[in-house]
């Protein structure tokens, strides 16, 4: 198991790779989030996932941690296929 540094970006996040002999890599990643309306936490977020995603093997995520989205609607979609923070 490692630490990724490479993957992380300004915002409070630590990825971890676990490889197995025969398997495709796997990625933790733990996240918090401030329970405030600032977007560029999850900006942050955005970039971390794209770096670990830039190339056709993608392999496989589990993320966790506390993202504070209480206000988010989940019943409703963006017209980009997200969700609204209100």
């Amino acid at each position: 198991m490692q630490r990724r540094r490479h993957i992380d970006t300004n915002c409070e996040i630590g990825w971890t790779k676990i490889q197995l002999k025969g398997c495709k890599a796997l990625y933790t990643g733990c996240y918090y989030r401030k329970p405030d309306n600032d977007p560029t936490p999850l900006q942050n977020l955005n970039t971390s996932i794209s770096r670990l995603t830039h190339n056709n093997t993608l392999p496989n995520i589990i993320l966790t941690g506390d993202f504070n989205l209480p206000d988010i609607d989940w019943d409703e979609e963006d017209s980009n296929g997200g969700y609204t923070i209100k």
